[in-house]
């Protein structure tokens, strides 16, 4: 298993950027590198989240579930880390104004951020939502599509009132490209029938009146990553197509949330 607390990233956004998705690592190996993180499968298809060693698939299909990631699977895209929190920041109560949105993330990290500008953090977040809404990438129906242009076919879903996990990461901006700047989330719900990629979403004022799960009622765990590790695919389309440096623009539009 990989060192606590370092972030391993295999292949790029770019990459993604550049339609090449359809090769990769399969779930085994991926999952030796880390016990929490996101991702994407093969040609595109839905969104991945890894909880506890445990990694979940959401197909792009209509009507299809959750399903948990076969040891097969391929997987061109990921981020994961072994995750140990080196802080937690305590949410707002019901007694207090504040909101704890997508938007106002950032300032709720503002202690972190205002001393690791230049870092990566991991954030897990477990609690009830007052509202949420995420999307799922469709499978590429051509191998010339890419993450741009499967984002604008995505399907966004609005949850309401959920319980469940967010987890991902905290890039800065300097790393445009190779991942995504700022936050980039995926959820899962407590049942672990739905999730995805995260677009929006608000803490309910009254989280910590039923609160039982795991991370529940202990705030927003973050933990500060100072090593990175990229691996590179070693695979035909990797190194055959090249890859661009895609705007900051492109990037939003394609991983906006």
């Amino acid at each position: 298993m990989a060192n606590t607390n370092t972030l391993y990233q295999y292949s790029t956004i770019s990459a993604l950027l550049s339609g090449i998705c359809t090769e990769g690592l399969n779930a085994s190996t991926l999952l030796e590198r880390g016990t929490y993180g996101i991702g994407t499968f093969s040609d595109l298809d839905g969104e991945i989240i890894v909880m506890n060693s445990r990694a979940y698939h959401f197909p792009s299909t209509p009507n299809a579930t959750v399903r948990r990631l076969d040891p097969t699977d391929t997987i061109p895209f990921a981020m994961l880390t072994t995750f140990q929190p080196t802080h937690t920041l305590p949410l707002p109560t019901i007694t207090t104004s504040e909101k704890i949105t997508l938007q106002t993330l950032a300032a709720l990290l503002t202690p972190l951020l205002d001393t690791n500008k230049n870092t990566f953090l991991s954030l897990r977040l477990t609690t009830t939502f007052a509202s949420l809404t995420t999307r799922i990438i469709p499978r590429r129906s051509s191998p010339q599509e890419t993450l741009a242009d499967c984002a604008a076919r995505q399907k966004v879903t609005n949850h309401g009132r959920s319980r469940g996990t967010l987890f991902g990461f905290w890039s800065p901006a300097y790393t445009a490209g190779i991942g995504v700047p700022g936050f980039h989330l995926h959820f899962l719900s407590e049942d672990g029938e739905n999730g995805g990629h995260v677009m929006d979403f608000e803490v309910a004022v009254d989280h910590d009146e039923d609160s039982e799960g795991e991370g529940e009622g202990r705030g927003l765990e973050v933990a500060v990553l100072q090593e990175v590790r990229l691996e590179l695919p070693d695979t035909r389309e990797f190194g055959e197509v090249e890859v661009g440096a895609p705007s900051a623009e492109l990037i939003r539009g394609a991983e906006g949330g």
